[in-house]
């Protein structure tokens, strides 16, 4: 079941004007709790999320538990500002970090699909943690 996490429980505005409303905050729901994570795209909501340590946090903690993310357009930039790494240890890229880009959003949420049904993605652990 998905749910929307904001650094905030309530309601916001998107960038776009629409409302939306996050049940979880990243404070009260952390990120253990989840099986994946998809990251929004759009410039202005990806330079807010890169300034709150919560998030970074947030995304740190689902990629230290090997759980799937999905990185829609530029919130690539997320990953890379929590120190999260898009390559295995080896150098080949990793089977649960999706890069999603809008022009192959179809394959990008099927690819996803196939990384949360691994439910974990082991070859990501590393002692001591890469992040």
């Amino acid at each position: 079941m998905p749910r929307l996490v904001g650094i905030r429980i309530g309601p916001f505005t998107t960038a776009a004007g629409d409302g939306m409303h996050a049940d979880a905050s990243m404070e009260n729901e952390p990120a253990v709790l989840f099986d994946a994570l998809v990251l929004p795209d759009g410039s202005a909501g990806v330079k807010a999320l890169q300034k709150s340590g919560q998030t970074l946090e947030f995304i740190k903690d689902t990629y230290r538990h090997c759980k799937a993310i999905l990185a829609l357009g530029e919130s690539r930039a997320l990953l890379q500002a929590a120190g999260t790494h898009v390559t295995l240890p080896g150098g080949e890229a990793d089977p649960g970090i999706v890069l999603g880009n809008p022009k192959s959003i179809g394959r990008d949420v099927q690819g996803f699909i196939k990384a949360i049904a691994r439910h974990r993605h082991p070859e990501r652990d590393t002692d001591p943690p890469r992040v």
